[in-house]
């Protein structure tokens, strides 16, 4: 064999060890790539778990401050219908202590007997519309529409007396028998006084 023959031997030899060289460093490189992408794409995708995590949170708050809204204003509008409701039996208890003015039935006019009967009418409607608006209430308190806790605590002693009113009172023959009549409000009478389940207020 020549020295020339030698010689490109060696060359050719030595272009293959840098060509091996050359593709090690490429592939190197080229992982290096793979690798900052695939790190890249896990950083996206933990954010994009993030943003969807953030989401999801935030939905969950609005939907609560919704509900929670939409809770306060019923109760609102269920204290201010029985305020009216309690208030127009009130007057209309003034206006038969005005008829009345102190006198006995007998020093009563035929024409004040009539306004009195007339006012008695709306004394017990009144009553009966009282009693739509807190059956309505307790069916709200029932359906956990409410805030449970604070209608107790506001109602507890009012609905027990209403209850228990004897039969001389307006309430009693509107409530009476109490298996037909405002179902909600024996329901929530009965579960607030049965003295097994009745616990601090």
């Amino acid at each position: 064999m020549s020295e020339w023959t030698d010689w490109l031997g060696i060359a050719i030899g030595g272009a293959g060890l840098g060509g091996s060289i050359v593709s090690s460093i490429i592939a190197s490189k080229a992982r290096a790539r793979a690798l900052a992408a695939s790190e890249q794409a896990e950083k996206a995708r933990a954010h994009a778990e993030k943003a969807v995590a953030d989401a999801a949170s935030a939905l969950v708050q609005a939907n609560d401050a919704q509900a929670k809204t939409q809770m306060a204003s019923l109760e609102l509008n269920l204290r201010e219908q029985l305020s009216k409701r309690r208030e127009h039996i009130h007057a209309i208890a003034r206006d038969l202590e005005g008829i009345r003015a102190g006198r006995q039935p007998e020093q009563l006019s035929s024409e004040d007997k009539v306004q009195i009967a007339e006012a008695k009418m709306r004394f017990i409607s009144a009553h009966e519309e009282y009693l739509n608006a807190l059956e309505s209430a307790c069916g709200a308190y029932r359906d956990k529409k409410i805030d449970r806790d604070r209608f107790r605590k506001t109602f507890d002693s009012e609905i027990r007396e209403i209850a228990e009113n004897n039969e001389n009172h307006p309430f009693y023959a509107l409530l009476h028998p109490s298996d037909t009549k405002y179902r909600a409000f024996w329901a929530v009478y009965k579960e607030w006084n049965d003295l097994e389940n009745r616990t601090g207020i």
